[in-house]
């Protein structure tokens, strides 16, 4: 199939039987319901959130920017709240994303804590720290970003009835 490896070829066949699967098409679609949509989101941002490495650059740009990005769990978080927004169903995974991304926050870079640098990781805590609030601050950022561009457009047209309260004064004063 035009140059590609058998085992990517493999794998564009198993994709499209997944798709292309009759209890997908009948039921969920059928049923205008969509799931498949959310929870695609929903491995989407499961896949960048756990990359370790920057998934913008190539491995010959920058081993070290490459290996100390957060951009992953970003990207990702910004794919659940986009699954978040387009079907609730998803606060069903919530808690655990929330907690894998605090750890993620927190965790300690690999090979940090050898005995050899006891010493030194002492005098790197509040640095440590430092980035571990920044990481949970660019996280946070980045929801809060991606739910009012969704959100503002319906929040700017909806304009409140003003008959509903004229209606409830004269309820209350019966005029």
């Amino acid at each position: 199939l035009f140059g590609l490896s058998s085992r990517q070829h493999r794998r564009i066949w198993l994709l499209l039987t997944a798709l292309t699967q009759p209890a997908i098409i009948l039921i969920d679609h059928g049923h205008f319901q969509y799931n498949t949509t959310s929870l695609g989101l929903a491995l989407w941002s499961f896949h960048f959130m756990t990359l370790d490495v920057n998934p913008f650059l190539r491995e010959s740009d920058n081993p070290a920017a490459r290996n100390t990005s957060f951009l992953g769990p970003v990207i990702g978080s910004i794919f659940f709240s986009l699954a978040l927004n387009f079907k609730q169903m998803e606060l069903y995974h919530a808690p655990a994303v929330f907690a894998y991304l605090l750890g993620r926050c927190f965790r300690k870079k690999r090979g940090r804590l050898s005995s050899e640098n006891s010493a030194n990781n002492v005098d790197q805590q509040p640095s440590h720290i430092i980035a571990a609030v920044s990481r949970f601050i660019s996280l946070g950022v980045t929801v809060i970003l991606t739910f009012a561009i969704l959100w503002v457009p319906f929040a700017i047209t909806i304009q409140p009835p003003q008959d509903l309260l004229s209606f409830d004064i004269k309820v209350i004063y019966q005029i």
